[in-house]
């Protein structure tokens, strides 16, 4: 497929290399003729072309080839070149900048590859540091929710035996400054965070202490 296109715009490049080679002599034998300059010979030859080339004016096929690829007739003109040569030197042009900018680009990274490896480095170690420091923080965390249950076990036993000042004293330090996320035996499914659980049972505790001891 690909060979058929290139095919294809080959012989299209050879048709509109060829009118193109028309419109340039016509414009050519018009200076010419303005000037007086033309022989018999050439007078006859301006003649066809000016018919043939509708006064110098592309085909409508042509003149879309020239916007599609962003080409000036007039500076078509002064390249002294055929349509072919014109688009080959194009074509060389603008591999000849990609060839440089892919150049400049090795350059650079060639020149700052230390520079970027060692950022890289550095990211990935505060990242890493950061997920550990996370993790830390969660065992923390965990370890001094499972001492607060522990309390409250403690709180439950001295409440059977109607220790109401001690379960008290108890139930005043059940504090998490946590804001993490944890699974709640207490509420199966749902996901609270530390200090909001032990907030809430602290105030249910200090109350039914509170309760207990009016009695």
């Amino acid at each position: 497929m690909a060979e058929v296109i290139e095919s294809t715009e080959k012989a299209l490049n050879n048709v509109y290399s060829t009118e193109f080679n028309d419109i340039k002599r016509y414009y050519y034998l018009k200076i010419q003729s303005e000037s007086g300059d033309l022989n018999a010979e050439e007078q006859e030859e301006f003649k066809i072309l000016k018919m043939l080339t509708d006064n110098g004016t592309p085909s409508v096929g042509f003149r879309m080839e020239l916007e599609e690829k962003g080409i000036d007739l007039g500076e078509l003109l002064k390249s002294n070149q055929s349509y072919t040569q014109f688009l080959d030197s194009r074509k060389k042009g603008i591999l000849s900048e990609n060839n440089i900018s892919n150049e400049q680009i090795f350059s650079f990274l060639k020149k700052y590859l230390k520079c970027i490896l060692i950022g890289f480095i550095c990211f990935m170690g505060l990242i890493i540091y950061l997920k550990s420091r996370e993790k830390n923080t969660a065992e923390t965390a965990q370890i001094l929710h499972q001492q607060l249950e522990s309390k409250s076990i403690a709180i439950e036993k001295l409440l059977l035996e109607e220790k109401y000042n001690e379960a008290l004293d108890i139930a005043e330090t059940l504090n998490h400054p946590d804001h993490i996320i944890f699974d709640a035996k207490s509420e199966i499914l749902n996901s609270v965070y530390y200090d909001t659980y032990w907030t809430n049972y602290k105030d249910s505790i200090v109350k039914v202490i509170l309760n207990k001891m009016k009695k």
